[in-house]
């Protein structure tokens, strides 16, 4: 199988075309690969469920409620994108993210994942619910004082580049996180 797939693509597929594309992947991946189709399986569901909610509140429904699914389908859209980027920077599984692991590289991905989202204009409710292992908003608002704090001291962080480990001040991070 070439290439990633990506959220939106997956969610436009049929339940079949999911079942063949994991019949594949189940024979070329290691066992290991199952817990990252279940957090893509999770991420599909919950992207489809926006959809239909936006399809049946787009007639008749006030401007407003509309505007605000918009929104929130574009920040969804926009977290899968800074999420993807930080596993690929901190060399981590994705669903790492939504675990409750101590990692320091994982712990640093979450928090910059945080950071950058909420730059973008997500609330902490909004960014809880996207990393799904997080039980409420406060861990999410606690984490983004955290590396608040880091970026202020000039703190360096561990990240993955060109093959090897190396270390990467908080603003190189975020401008990769961004692109």
């Amino acid at each position: 199988m070439q290439g990633e797939i990506c959220v939106e693509q997956f969610a436009t597929w049929s339940d079949e075309r999911c079942a063949e594309v994991w019949s594949e992947l189940e024979k070329t991946y290691v066992s290991g690969f199952t817990k990252e189709w279940q957090v893509m399986t999770e991420k599909v569901t919950t992207h489809r469920r926006y959809l239909e909610v936006f399809a049946k509140y787009a007639n008749g429904v006030g401007r407003t409620k509309i505007e605000k699914i918009q929104r929130r389908l574009a920040l969804t859209a926009e977290y899968e994108k800074v999420e993807t980027r930080a596993v690929k920077l901190f060399h981590i599984m994705l669903s790492e993210i939504s675990a409750t692991g101590r990692c320091p590289r994982v712990v640093a991905a979450r928090q910059f994942i945080t950071h950058v989202m909420r730059e973008k204009g997500m609330s902490y409710p909004e960014i809880a619910v996207e990393m799904k292992g997080r039980k409420n908003h406060s861990a999410i608002f606690a984490s983004h004082q955290r590396i608040q704090a880091a970026l202020e001291q000039g703190d360096t962080f561990e990240v993955w580049v060109g093959g090897r480990f190396t270390q990467m001040t908080g603003p190189e991070i975020i401008e990769r996180l961004t692109q």
